[in-house]
């Protein structure tokens, strides 16, 4: 396996945000990594079913999204993850 770079930990980053599905969430990466991801997204309206009541498929996504670019950024390269 090959070491994690400042530069793949860009790219992790970087590709995750390319992705639709994040921009739509308005993902931010509050912190990034070997093995770590915190993410934070806005609580959109559009997604509580009663004010300030998050439905909790936007959490499953965050919560998928974190884990898939935590273990990413343990491949060592990025070259098969996500859009370029």
């Amino acid at each position: 396996m090959n070491a994690t770079t400042p530069h793949h930990l860009d790219t992790v980053r970087t590709r995750v945000l390319a992705m639709p599905m994040a921009q739509t969430l308005e993902l931010a990466f509050d912190a990034l990594a070997p093995g770590e991801v915190t993410l934070s997204a806005p609580i959109q309206p559009s997604w509580c079913f009663a004010p300030g009541q998050l439905q909790a498929t936007a959490m499953f996504a965050l919560a998928d999204f974190a884990a898939v670019s935590a273990a990413a950024t343990l491949l060592g390269t990025a070259r098969n993850f996500g859009p370029r």
